[in-house]
């Protein structure tokens, strides 16, 4: 949602890219990696160890949540289907950032697709999520940073799940690539 409105401002285009957080099992809003639509697993081992997380239910919620991303392909058409990035400068925008995890993952796939740069955009984010991101990207814009920062929803009135309905809403009223 925040993606298609920045798109609409700066008359850029904006595609989606599929990416999931694979979600612990003490709370599906916490994640312990994410995996993008055409990469690997990203996950973080400490949290793994912190919270028992056993190979099984990785593997598990990695299946789930490829399962997911295809449904969400297919949902969605082929509005998903991103352009040729090679030497593109893509600026990947998020809602917000509590983990980094899949924003993480979205970098990494990206940069597999050959981008020339990436940039990443969000209103509001974790400290520790914003010093995990800057290596990994060329260059970051964080509106908020606030020291107190538990989760994205504490900084927005309404932060409901997005539907698909309202994804294809937001695809449909962009212009084509």
């Amino acid at each position: 949602m925040v993606a298609a409105a920045l798109g609409l401002r700066l008359r850029l285009p904006v595609a989606a890219y599929l990416v999931r957080k694979l979600r612990a099992p003490i709370n599906e809003e916490f994640a312990f990696g994410a995996v993008a639509e055409d990469g690997p697993p990203l996950l973080d081992t400490d949290t793994l160890g912190a919270l028992r997380i056993g190979s099984s239910y990785v593997n598990a919620e990695v299946a789930a949540q490829r399962a997911e991303i295809e449904r969400q392909r297919q949902a969605y058409g082929g509005r998903t289907k991103l352009p040729n990035l090679t030497s593109s400068d893509v600026v990947l925008v998020d809602d917000g950032i509590a983990t980094g995890a899949t924003v993480e993952a979205a970098v990494r796939g990206l940069r597999g697709r050959g981008c020339r740069s990436i940039g990443v955009a969000t209103p509001v984010a974790s400290g520790l999520a914003v010093e995990r991101l800057r290596p990994l990207c060329d260059w970051a814009e964080v509106l908020s940073t606030p020291p107190d920062f538990f989760a994205v929803g504490q900084y927005y009135r309404q932060f409901p799940q997005v539907t698909d309905e309202e994804v294809l809403a937001c695809l449909r009223g962009l212009p084509e690539r």
